[in-house]
């Protein structure tokens, strides 16, 4: 700046010199808004940064939640099927105790058919002597096999003949 005052003319070194302090002045506005811009940009970073660990920190929390859940479904499946298991051992058990009961009741019951069977058989039997001994001329003693009521009527009706 010396320079332009002894060598020009000062009209132009006030021009010069007004130009001068204008640069010097749009350049400390421009540095002024440069650290502004810079100042900004490092806040939003920050900022960005900032948002990028609570992001961060959402998903770790949801994936915690997931898992958690995830373990929670698993244990519950586990434990449904350890309960479908036993429910199924008991109705085995129960099934097998059934068929064991209707196996004896079967058992029992051809037991009882063949038992009535033998009884029909035998009251046949006994009808048909007692038809005889009803119909037979001459009352006669019943043999071995007759039974006591054959018997009874042989004896009454013997007694009746002598009285």
């Amino acid at each position: 700046a010396w320079l332009l005052r002894e060598n020009l003319d000062p009209a132009v070194s006030d021009y010069f010199g007004g130009l001068l302090r204008c640069e010097q002045r749009e350049r400390r506005n421009l540095e002024a808004m440069l650290t502004q811009e810079r100042a900004e940009h490092v806040d939003a970073r920050r900022q960005l940064r900032d948002r990028e660990k609570h992001w961060e920190e959402e998903q770790r929390l949801w994936q915690n939640r997931s898992e958690q859940k995830e373990a929670q479904l698993e244990s519950e499946i586990a434990a449904e099927a350890h309960r479908a298991e036993v429910d199924r051992e008991a109705s085995r058990t129960e099934n097998e105790g059934l068929r064991e009961k209707i196996k004896s009741q079967s058992m029992c019951q051809r037991s009882l058919l063949k038992e009535v069977s033998s009884l029909l058989l035998e009251r046949e039997a006994l009808q048909t002597e007692l038809s005889r001994c009803n119909s037979a001329v001459v009352p006669q003693p019943p043999s071995g096999s007759v039974s006591g009521a054959c018997s009874s009527r042989w004896e009454a009706a013997t007694i009746a003949d002598v009285a």
